[in-house]
């Protein structure tokens, strides 16, 4: 009882510490710092997902080793989970206990999509906004996700009165004094790459930027390979996000501050046109080569190469790409010299590789260098019903934002045919409809009926089709896709397996 007491009348303290703290530095005369940073889901708790904060994870490391009493005035700490959420909580208060002579102040800025750049700079600067009296904020900008690092990156840019310093992270060196020192974040050095990363997170987010839990898992799956360095291979059908995918791994690998450089192989026909776009050529390689040529391996060094469509690719590009993938070196087109290469190699394809493999179509001894690490990105059809409604409505939504215009709506029959409808086209066919949708609505219309849907979206259901009747079409679809195991049908139905046999079971 009294022990709550002591740390609620502590809580009141830090706030009002906040708000109200001119009296105290006017007293004391000390310095006016203040820290700011994310909660890091990945790496804060000890499963990632489960409640138990992790001791080793990159706050308590920034107490432990990095925080200072006589510096620091106080920690601002960031919660993008909804308020009184029992994670964020069990962490503030375990990081309490273990540094009573911190002032930490545990902020909910609750984001609906942690991936937004537009709302999670709004809740940025709310907190900004609280700390401007300070003298001056460090940020510590590797917390978070992209968007969330590129927000104070954007926010230290715009230079709105805030005396921000941006803290890359911690350095593991200690300095004289016993503690680390900042790392600062080398805004000059790559100023352009980072404006080209704001511009491109400042895009509101597409359906394959949202991730439900089905694509959520394949995220996290990404996260622990991008802390290696090792090749990676990227399936699923087109128009489901895997260039995003791979910009993900760049992004959380410690290549980020170099180039990601993607190319799509499928577009070149002509294997010589590939070769010399890759490897690069010398002057007088072939008729109009007037002047040396630097290949994008070259280019990319440093940085990811991305190579999208590798199951296009010719016989004698997949020697090439062994060669370079084995021995780090590349050839220019009409060269004798050999050139060092230092790139993470990203591929994609929309085929089956192994297939490919044993069809004799493509080598064996390529596929093992590049599906060192593997990943399949689910296709639309394969989500969850639950899913697939939130990224229709969602994708609705942001529409709507984009034309500044009110949101559509669906009726229930048009909306059970867009949950039916497969999408062989994946994310790019749903932003198409939805896209549709809003060109030929009537100026007062707000609901889509299932007349209004394009002709397949029509046909997809009988017009007295029923919601249980469409269920039931729909989990033997999704059965037979798994060819009868019914386990699997039921995991990705997200249902249990006796509603499963019984919506299947129905005539």
């Amino acid at each position: 009882m009294y022990r709550f007491i002591g740390e609620k009348i502590a809580d009141d303290f830090c706030h009002f510490w906040v708000y109200y703290p001119s009296i105290f530095d006017t007293l004391l005369m000390k310095p006016t710092r203040a820290l700011v940073s994310w909660i890091a889901w990945h790496y804060d708790f000890k499963d990632k997902t489960g409640p138990i904060p992790n001791p080793d994870g990159p706050t308590f490391d920034l107490h432990r080793r990095f925080f200072d009493p006589k510096q620091h005035d106080i920690h601002v700490l960031i919660s993008s989970a909804p308020d009184r959420d029992e994670r964020t909580l069990r962490l503030y208060s375990e990081l309490k206990q273990v540094f009573p002579r911190h002032h930490i102040v545990l902020r909910f800025k609750s984001l609906a999509d942690i991936f937004d750049f537009q709302e999670i700079k709004l809740r940025a600067e709310e907190v900004l906004a609280e700390l401007a009296r300070y003298e001056a904020i460090d940020i510590i900008v590797s917390n978070g996700t992209t968007p969330m690092r590129t927000v104070w990156l954007a926010l230290h840019l715009e230079d709105n009165g805030y005396r921000t310093h941006l803290i890359q992270g911690l350095d593991r060196e200690m300095s004289a004094s016993g503690r680390s020192e900042f790392i600062r974040l080398r805004v000059d050095a790559s100023l352009f790459a980072y404006r080209i990363l704001i511009r491109e997170a400042g895009r509101k987010p597409d359906s394959g930027l949202y991730r439900t839990p089905k694509l959520q898992s394949v995220y996290d799956l990404a996260a622990q390979i991008a802390a290696s360095d090792y090749p990676c291979l990227i399936e699923g059908a087109s128009g489901t996000g895997k260039e995003n995918l791979a910009k993900e791994i760049h992004l959380q690998s410690a290549r980020r501050d170099k180039a990601f450089v993607p190319v799509n192989c499928g577009t070149f026909t002509n294997p010589e046109l590939l070769a010399s776009e890759l490897f690069g050529y010398v002057k007088g390689a072939f008729t109009g080569a007037d002047k040396d040529h630097q290949g994008i391996f070259e280019r990319a060094s440093g940085g990811t190469l991305f190579l999208d469509e590798i199951g296009d690719i010719s016989p004698q590009m997949q020697v090439s790409l062994l060669r370079a993938l084995q021995e780090q070196k590349i050839r220019p087109i009409n060269s004798y010299q050999e050139v060092p290469v230092n790139v993470r190699i990203i591929a994609a394809t929309n085929k089956n590789l192994l297939a490919e493999c044993k069809a004799g179509r493509f080598r064996w001894d390529l596929y093992y260098r590049l599906a060192v690490a593997q990943l399949h990105v689910p296709s639309f059809a394969d989500y969850p019903i639950s899913e697939k409604q939130t990224y229709i409505r969602r994708m609705l939504g942001h529409e709507a934002e984009r034309l500044k215009c009110k949101p559509l709506t669906l009726s229930a029959e048009a909306e059970e045919k867009l949950l039916l409808y497969p999408f062989p086209g994946n994310f790019r066919e749903l932003e198409n409809v939805i896209r549709k949708l809003y060109l030929f609505a009537a100026p007062a219309q707000r609901e889509i009926q299932a007349a209004d849907l394009p002709g397949d979206l029509r046909e997809a259901l009988p017009q007295d089709q029923t919601l249980r009747a469409f269920t039931r079409h729909y989990a033997r679809q999704v059965l037979a896709r798994h060819n009868g195991n019914q386990r699997q049908a039921a995991r990705t139905l997200d249902i249990s397996l006796n509603s499963l046999k019984k919506y299947v079971g129905e005539q």
